[in-house]
């Protein structure tokens, strides 16, 4: 099955959920096996968090789970949406980017900002996230579920 196949899959799984105007996706390649590979979105709207987990090539493992937010969880989910917001985690440019080889993570991200929806995609090699997403990994508990290590190192 192909990446663009899986893709749409999850995206099918994404809409059938409310759409909610605070969004990361990450997308974790630990290795080139796409069935070791890791799909979260995660959403903030009305005070509730909602979390989409896909692991490996298909649906019928995926997880999905609503709750209402704490504030540590919305502080951690809101800075680093910031971050991507304020330039701190650079974006990369959608329609040229390309993936490293694995490990990689990617985070697609979306922000309502003064009124607009702001969206942006964040590309990093290896699997250590830098502090901002390593924080909202903790908070969220999402080691486990999205393939994600809580343990600050990647890029700044």
């Amino acid at each position: 099955m192909s990446r663009t196949l899986l893709k749409a899959m999850v995206l099918l799984a994404l809409a059938a959920s409310p759409a909610a105007a605070n969004r990361l996706t990450f997308e974790v390649w630990p290795d080139a096996n796409p069935q070791h590979a890791a799909f979260c979105s995660i959403s903030l709207g009305g005070g509730r968090i909602t979390l989409i987990a896909v692991q490996g090539l298909g649906l019928p493992d995926r997880t999905l789970l609503r709750w209402r937010a704490s504030d540590r969880e919305e502080t951690a989910l809101t800075a680093a949406l910031q971050a991507f917001l304020s330039g701190t985690l650079d974006s990369v440019e959608t329609y040229h980017a390309r993936l490293p080889p694995p490990p990689f993570v990617t985070v697609g991200w979306m922000a309502s900002f003064n009124g607009t929806m702001t969206t942006g995609l964040y590309i990093q090699r290896g699997l250590p996230l830098p502090q901002p997403l390593a924080d909202l990994v903790g908070a969220l508990g999402l080691e486990q579920a999205c393939k994600l290590s809580a343990t600050s190192g990647g890029p700044p």
